[in-house]
This record gives C-alpha cells, structure tokens and sequence, in this order.
C-alpha cells in the first residue's frame, strides 16, 4: 500500500511541476507547443522522483 501512495504522490508532484512550468512560458505560444512542454516536464519531473525514491529506498533496505 506504500509503493501506491508514493506512486501517486510522485504523479501528482510531477502533474503539479509540470503544469507549473509550462505555464510560466511565453503566454503567445500555440498550444501545441505548450503541450509538448507539458509532456517533457512531466517525464523529466517523473524520472527525476523516481530516481530519487530508488536512492532513498536502496539507502532504506542496505
């Protein structure tokens, strides 16, 4: 039940950053654009998380 809520936590942190920070770009962007800048921050937010939660949980069980 842990790993779901640390998914979902991971998920909801990378939707919120990613729509953060592509709102912050240029508002006269089509918005094609701005959803191809969503998708990148989404993933690039993701695996960055997960990255991290693998460290901590490697730390965790040694």
């Amino acid at each position: 039940m842990i790993f779901t809520a640390i998914g979902i936590t991971i998920f909801l942190l990378s939707v919120a950053g990613a729509v953060w920070e592509a709102r912050k770009a240029a508002p006269d962007q089509p918005r094609q654009i701005k959803v191809l800048r969503f998708m990148l921050y989404f993933w690039g937010f993701a695996f960055v998380q997960l990255i991290i939660a693998a460290i901590g949980y490697a730390v965790l069980i040694r």
